[in-house]
């Protein structure tokens, strides 16, 4: 891995010994919510105690320099929906402070069990893993601290962070991403990696996504592509499925790729374009969906609650809440963030909103009509 690749994002993140004030009882309902009722078919326990091998930092920047440099939405509403094919051989490293880097077997996560990993929550659904950032995590950081997620098995692995972006990880490839502490204002959002991934992002003009390999930086403008950049490889490809991407090279030149354009870069030569030679791109797993078809508004946000970790939801106002078929006709999908799916549901008679760990729901009139 090259010394430079990550320079500007190598930070010094000194651990704090802080345990949350969570409530064991608390959070154990609260994670349940996010499965729904499924009688027999979940223990659930608060947080699993995972299994964490600490390396000395001498061993451990060797690990990372074999390895090479590597998002709720959370948990299924019912089982058996997604299994991994083949075994899972995964790994999460992250720096502690500047003694040691701590370490996480992906293959050995239980199922739909939340595990707190410092500044992270993640949790695991098949050979799919959902990341959101813990709030009292990032209060303990002192500085950035960098996540690096490596696929070393032949099963693809899918991850999901909070803004709907949903990454697939190919065979011997990896994926670096960076938490901040509270009070650092984001102006982008950066993502590493090596190998080959498969990307679903939605624009973000305020907080715009990049993608940096060791041959180009890919500016995301509203996209679903596919990157290949391998180190033992001497080209490097984008392609481009739908909406459009920026790809820059090592020096700079920057070219604009549409839905059905591939760019290969060539070393020491121009960013090849072209329309040929296009794979079929496909996610591993099936993705999963909410249908409020046939639902009263009651029962979908309910189910909505459950899914994003919400406790609470409230109403205000004029809300009709018993007519059935009345939210949303069709799918909708389970990857969203909550903002958005929200929104899609807003209409004349109907707000929603976020007000901390309460979704809002205002109708006509001003009365508190249900609080639960």
């Amino acid at each position: 891995m090259p010394k430079n690749l990550y320079s500007h994002l190598k930070t010094k993140h000194m651990m704090a010994e802080e345990e949350e004030a969570f409530e064991p009882s608390r959070l154990d309902r609260l994670t349940k919510q996010k499965i729904g009722n499924i009688p027999g078919i979940l223990d659930w326990i608060p947080d699993a105690e995972k299994q964490r091998s600490r390396y000395p930092v001498g061993i451990a920047a060797t690990v990372l320099l074999i390895l090479g440099f590597s998002a709720l939405l959370w948990l299924r509403s019912r089982p058996g929906v997604l299994t991994a094919t083949r075994p899972i051989e995964a790994m999460l490293h992250w720096q502690l402070g500047t003694n040691a880097i701590d370490s996480l077997a992906l293959e050995e996560m239980k199922q739909d069990t939340p595990y707190r990993v410092d500044a992270i929550q993640i949790a695991r659904m098949g050979n799919e893993f959902f990341i959101r950032e813990r709030q009292e995590g990032r209060a303990a950081l002192k500085d950035s601290l960098i996540y690096h997620i490596y696929l070393k098995g032949s099963e693809n692995i899918q991850v999901f962070f909070e803004d709907s972006t949903r990454v697939q990880l190919g065979q011997r490839s990896a994926l670096s991403f960076v938490v901040y502490p509270i009070g650092i204002v984001q102006k982008e959002r950066q993502l590493n990696c090596d190998g080959e991934i498969l990307v679903d992002v939605s624009p973000d003009y305020q907080i715009p996504t990049k993608i940096k390999t060791r041959r180009q930086q890919i500016a995301v403008l509203g996209t679903f592509f596919k990157l290949r950049d391998y180190q033992t490889e001497d080209t490097s490809a984008v392609l481009c499925y739908r909406g459009k991407v920026a790809v820059s090279d090592s020096a700079s030149k920057t070219t604009i790729l549409h839905a059905a354009q591939r760019a290969t870069v060539l070393p020491g030569r121009n960013i090849k374009v072209s329309s040929n030679d296009f794979p079929i791109a496909h996610w591993s797993s099936k993705e999963l969906l909410f249908d409020f078809s046939n639902q009263d508004l009651d029962d979908a946000m309910r189910e909505i609650a459950r899914w994003y970790g919400m406790p609470r939801v409230q109403f205000e106002g004029s809300v009709d809440r018993k007519t059935r078929g009345m939210v949303f006709t069709g799918p909708l999908s389970r990857y969203l963030s909550l903002q958005k799916l929200l929104s899609i549901l807003e209409r004349e008679d109907l707000h929603f909103s976020i007000r901390g760990k309460t979704i809002l729901v205002e109708g006509t009139g001003g009365r508190l009509d249900h609080n639960h």
